[in-house]
């Protein structure tokens, strides 16, 4: 489906949230509300693509960062890395001009649920470590 409509960032088709490039050929327009940037709801898909978007360039940038978590917040978003070394200010120009870079190539966001995976890699985890993922308390 091709979105005419610049301003919309996503949809929720049939009560579940899905990206401009998820929704199904033959959905039925009467199952799809359109979702723009003007909403709270937009301006957080929005920040969180842009979280990811700087995940990227990042791992471009540093290629032995592991990431953390990377949130949208009410007023923006952030991501933690674990990098071998501090930033400096000539390092967030790049990673800033390495962001509109990677906006530029229009490449689709794409997402994929991990559910099976991620179930797979905490038994494995439990089996090992002995201790369950619903036992552990984060101070």
């Amino acid at each position: 489906m091709k979105i005419k409509d610049k301003n919309i960032i996503g949809f929720r088709y049939k009560g579940r949230l899905v990206g401009v490039n998820e929704l199904p050929p033959m959905a039925d327009d009467s199952d799809i509300e359109p979702i723009t940037y003007s909403s709270e709801e937009g301006k957080m898909i929005l920040r969180h693509s842009a979280a990811h978007v700087m995940a990227h360039a990042v791992k471009e940038l540093f290629p032995n960062t592991k990431l953390a978590i990377g949130p949208a917040t009410e007023e923006g978003f952030y991501y933690d890395f674990d990098i071998d070394r501090t930033l400096t200010p000539d390092d967030l120009t790049s990673i800033e001009s390495k962001m509109r870079e990677l906006v530029k190539k229009n490449s689709p966001f794409i997402r994929k649920e991990l559910k099976k995976e991620l179930n797979s890699l905490i038994s494995k985890w439990e089996k090992i470590t002995g201790i369950k993922i619903n036992e552990i308390r984060i101070k």
